[in-house]
């Protein structure tokens, strides 16, 4: 038997677990980690109507939040949900919900890759110079003393370490620009007895 708690939590930490990661999201196989397939499927039970599905204004919400990053305009996110839905009206599965979470997923995994690539140096680092020159181009506006703040000492990053700090920060810019006013309930099991 377990016992549950229902903990309110603000849709900005729901998303660093699912969209745009904090952790690798994709295995070799360029497919989603367990652990990425799992926070995916919390993020869409706790998006869901009637618990029937997502609808479109749910599912173009959630992609929306990250258009800096994946470039999609509203009309390539409504296209994804009409793809696998077939109409606008309609409610998206967990299992095609999925498969357009791949689909963005491996678009803003790519993306962040070729920047990294494009503002590294010597032996494949990046520096803090850099890090915030790439986060600038790809329009992330934070304050520098917040920036500094999550940053906070003059170094190099290597890949993992820069994806994990752009997430770190992109998060923080939403939380900034107040555009995560939705919560949701999350309900995990605590202990077993």
């Amino acid at each position: 038997m377990y016992f549950n708690i229902f903990i309110v939590m603000y849709l900005t930490r729901s998303l660093s677990n699912a969209i745009l990661f904090e952790f690798p999201p994709l295995d070799e196989d360029s497919l989603l980690t367990n652990l990425a397939s799992k926070r995916s499927k919390m993020l869409f039970k706790h998006n869901t109507y009637n618990d029937k599905g997502m609808d479109l204004e749910s599912f173009k919400y959630l992609w929306t939040l990250f258009e800096p990053i994946h470039k999609l305009q509203d009309r390539d996110i409504e296209n994804l949900f009409i793809e696998v839905v077939n109409n606008r009206d309609g409610l998206m599965t967990l299992n095609k919900f999925l498969t357009q979470t791949l689909n963005v997923v491996q678009t803003i995994e790519s993306k962040l890759k070729t920047i990294y690539t494009n503002y590294q140096y010597q032996d494949n680092k990046m520096s803090k110079k850099k890090f915030f020159e790439a986060i600038r181009e790809i329009g992330l506006d934070i304050p520098e003393n917040i920036a500094n703040e999550i940053i906070t000492e003059e170094r190099d990053f290597d890949f993992l370490e820069f994806r994990y700090m752009f997430a770190k920060l992109y998060h923080q810019s939403l939380r900034i620009n107040n555009m995560t006013n939705r919560t949701i309930i999350f309900v995990e099991p605590l202990m077993e007895v």
